[in-house]
C-alpha cells in the first residue's frame, strides 16, 4: 500500500511539472498569435464579411474600446477586444460570457452588433457609435438623437477612422492584409449594397465635421 501511495505521489509530481513546463511553452506561443497584429488582422478580416462597416471604424471602435487587449472587463461588464456586453451577445447572438474571450468571437459579435446598428440607423455612424457606447436610450419618443455623454466618445471613434483609413492606404503591410482579407472573405459586400441603405454610410468625413461642431475631440 505505501509504495502505491509513493508511486501515485511520483505521478502526480510528473503531472504538475508537466502542466507546468506546458504552461511554460503554451502561453508565450498563445501571446504571440494574440499580438495586436494579429488582432487586427482579424479586425479587418471580420469587418470585410459585413455589410456596413469598413477596415477603418472596426480598428478604430477596437482600438479605442479596448486598445486592441482582449482580456480587458470594463466596470460595466463588457468584454474584450470590441468590449461587447455579455447580454447583447447572448440575447441578439446565444453567444455566452465565456467565449467572449476569444478575440475571434468578440470581434466577429463586436462587428455585426456595430453592422446591425448601422443598418437600424439608416446608415448614421455617429447615431450606431452613440448607441454602440451608450445603449439603447439613443431612441427616445421614437426619435433617435445622439446621446450627449457619448459625444466624446463619437467624436473620437470617427477621428481615428479617419486616421486608420489612411493607414490602410499607405501601409504596405496594412493592405497586404486588407487585400488577404478580400479574398478569404466570399461574404465581402459590394459597395452598391450600402449604397441602399445611405449613400453617407462611408462617410466618416460627413459625420466627423458634424459631431466637431458639437464636442471638442481628445487628441491622443
Amino acid at each position: 500500500m505505501i509504495m502505491l501511495l509513493k508511486q501515485a505521489g511520483r505521478q502526480s509530481l510528473t503531472s504538475f511539472a508537466t502542466i507546468i513546463i506546458l504552461s511554460f511553452t503554451t502561453l508565450p506561443n498563445a501571446i504571440a498569435y494574440w499580438s495586436i497584429d494579429r488582432i487586427e488582422q482579424v479586425i479587418i478580416q471580420e469587418s470585410l464579411k459585413s455589410k456596413f462597416v469598413s477596415p477603418s471604424l472596426a480598428l478604430a471602435v477596437a482600438e479605442t474600446e479596448s486598445s486592441f487587449r482582449p482580456h480587458v472587463v470594463s466596470h460595466a461588464g463588457a468584454v474584450g477586444v470590441m468590449q461587447v456586453m455579455p447580454a447583447t451577445a447572448y440575447d441578439m447572438y446565444k453567444v455566452r460570457q465565456e467565449a467572449l474571450f476569444d478575440p475571434q468571437i468578440n470581434i466577429r459579435i463586436g462587428v455585426q452588433f456595430l453592422d446591425h446598428l448601422i443598418k437600424k440607423y439608416n446608415g448614421r455612424i455617429d447615431l450606431a457609435l452613440s448607441h454602440y457606447n451608450g445603449g439603447s436610450r439613443v431612441i427616445r419618443d421614437g426619435k433617435a438623437r445622439i446621446l450627449p455623454f457619448t459625444l466624446d466618445y463619437v467624436a473620437r471613434i470617427l477621428a481615428r477612422s479617419k486616421h486608420f483609413k489612411v493607414a490602410l492606404a499607405s501601409d504596405p503591410q496594412l493592405k497586404t492584409r486588407q487585400e488577404l482579407a478580400v479574398q478569404m472573405s466570399k461574404n465581402h459586400a459590394k459597395p452598391k449594397k450600402r449604397a441602399r441603405v445611405s449613400p453617407h454610410v462611408d462617410h466618416v468625413d460627413k459625420w466627423l465635421s458634424f459631431i466637431e461642431e458639437l464636442t471638442p475631440i481628445r487628441r491622443r
